[in-house]
C-alpha cells in the first residue's frame, strides 16, 4: 500500500520515519495492521504500540443554521469557551470559523468533561465565531468509548526498485511456448486490461490450459513471509514483466483473466 495515496497516512509515515509519531483516536488505528508501506520510492517497515488508554465519551452533535434570532444570553463567543471545548473544535478544523449545517462526532476524555461548557449538558444553545458565523449547537447522543494513543516508528528497508527486483527474481515466471490463440488472449488482456469469458460461454481449451498453467505457479507474496497476504502472479511475456490475476464470478459461469 502506498501511504502517499492518503494525505493523513503519508504525514503519519513521514513523522514516523523522522523519529516517532503519535496519534490519539477512538477509531481503528491509523495505517491499520500494515507493517510494510511504500513512501515515495522507499519501502518502509512500520511498527506500532499502544501507549495509553483513556476512558472517553463520543458525542454526536449538530451545528445547524439558526432559524430564529437567539436570545443573547444563549450565545457564547467561541473565544470565550473553555480550552477543552476550543481544542476539541480545533481538532475538527473549526477553530477559526464555524461550520454551517454540520453533523459530526466529538470526543471528550471523561475527566475533561467537567471543564466543558458544551457537554454533557450545554450551558449555551448557540456559538458565534469572530468571523460572524453563528450556529445552533445540539448534542444528540453520547457513547462511552476508549481513547487510544498509538506511537509509530518506521525505518527504510529498501528502495521499491530493489524490492521489486527481489520479488521478480523470486516469483516471476516466463509465459512462453504459447499457441497463437493463447498469445491472442494474453495480448488482449494486456491491451484492454482484461480478457473475459462471459457468463454462459464455455471457455476454450486454449483458455483453460492457459489459466491452469498460471495457477500452477507460486503467487507473489511478501519476502519476509509475514501477514499471509498472498498476491497476484508475476509474469514475463515477450521480454516485459506483468502482473497477472484471474477471477471467477460467484456463479463460476464466467472467468476473467
Amino acid at each position: 500500500m502506498a501511504a502517499d495515496s492518503d494525505d493523513a497516512d503519508s504525514t503519519l509515515l513521514a513523522e514516523a520515519i523522522d523519529g516517532h509519531a503519535t496519534r490519539t483516536t477512538t477509531d481503528p488505528p491509523p495505517l491499520g495492521g500494515r507493517e510494510r508501506l511504500v513512501y515515495g520510492d522507499q519501502l518502509c517497515r512500520v511498527s506500532r504500540e499502544t501507549v495509553d488508554r483513556t476512558p472517553a465519551v463520543r458525542y454526536d452533535v449538530r451545528l445547524d443554521v439558526p432559524q430564529e434570532t437567539p436570545d443573547p444570553g444563549t450565545v457564547v463567543r467561541f473565544a470565550d469557551l473553555p480550552a477543552v471545548d476550543r481544542e476539541t473544535f480545533a481538532e475538527h478544523g473549526f477553530a477559526k470559523h464555524g461550520p454551517i449545517g454540520v453533523g459530526t462526532t466529538m470526543v471528550y476524555r471523561r475527566g475533561a468533561r467537567t471543564a466543558s461548557a458544551l457537554v454533557p449538558d450545554s450551558e449555551y444553545d448557540y456559538i458565534r465565531w469572530d468571523d460572524g458565523t453563528l450556529v445552533r449547537w445540539a448534542v444528540d447522543d453520547a457513547t462511552e468509548r476508549t481513547l487510544y494513543t498509538y506511537r509509530y516508528s518506521a525505518e527504510r528497508t529498501a528502495t521499491t526498485a530493489e524490492y521489486g527486483q527481489r520479488l521478480s527474481s523470486r516469483f516471476a515466471f516466463e509465459l512462453d511456448d504459447l499457441s497463437q490463440t493463447q498469445r491472442d488472449i494474453v495480448v488482449t488482456a494486456i491491451g484492454e486490461g482484461s480478457y473475459v469469458v462471459d457468463t454462459g460461454v464455455t471457455p476454450s481449451a486454449a483458455f483453460v490450459s492457459l489459466v491452469d498453467r498460471i495457477r500452477e505457479q507460486e503467487r507473489v507474496r511478501r519476502l519476509d513471509g509475514n501477514g499471509g497476504d498472498h498476491g497476484p502472479y508475476a509474469v514475463q511475456f515477450d521480454g516485459d514483466l506483468y502482473v497477472a490475476r484471474y477471477s471467477l464470478a460467484d456463479s463460476f459461469d464466467s472467468t476473467g483473466v
